[in-house]
């Protein structure tokens, strides 16, 4: 009988405990600020896509596009954004796209993680867009990186890609195809 006793008057004294402790909070969880000082800079996709045709879905316009090799880059905070320019070589999906327009990638030269591939002048590429801001006509791929295909081919920059040209994922930790043509882009 004494030794029920006893275990009653614990578990009382452990619900209580608990009890008292939940009165002081507001039973939502705290972090508290990491001592830690991160380098490079940290990032993740709003979407990471599973198809072509999710990507085209939140994209205004999928192209071909060029690096013309003029860029700048721009500090946000602690973030860097490079903002090349890029000529618009064909509209294979949506627009109206200007000829020439500024693409805004997160990161620099300097920046090594695939998520942060930067466009190489001299080099083709097919890219899901969608503006960045109405107000300062500047652009980004759909999905960061995963809105970007790299010709495979070194051909000149400025002429339009055979429909079945091949482009290469410039990233591959996703499920979108691995490569892609001008044709089927459009098809998207």
């Amino acid at each position: 009988m004494r030794r029920g006793m006893i275990a009653t008057g614990a578990v009382a004294v452990a619900v209580a405990s608990l009890a008292l402790t939940a009165c002081g909070t507001d039973g939502t969880r705290h972090q508290t600020a990491s001592p830690t000082v991160r380098r490079g800079v940290g990032f993740s996709y709003a979407t990471a896509y599973t198809s072509l045709h999710g990507l085209r879905a939140d994209s205004k316009a999928v192209a071909v596009v060029s690096p013309t090799g003029q860029s700048n880059v721009t500090q946000v905070g602690n973030v860097p954004f490079t903002i090349s320019t890029v000529k618009v070589v064909e509209v294979l999906s949506g627009g109206p796209l200007p000829n020439v327009l500024s693409l805004r990638q997160t990161g620099d030269a300097r920046t090594s993680a695939p998520e942060f591939y930067l466009l190489q002048q001299g080099r083709q590429y097919i890219v899901y867009l969608v503006p960045f801001s109405s107000d300062n006509g500047q652009w980004v791929t759909t999905g960061a990186a995963q809105g970007i295909w790299a010709s495979s081919t070194s051909s000149n920059p400025d002429q339009a890609p055979s429909p079945s040209q091949q482009f290469d994922r410039v990233i591959q930790n996703d499920q979108l195809p691995s490569s892609l043509t001008p044709q089927e882009a459009s098809a998207s």
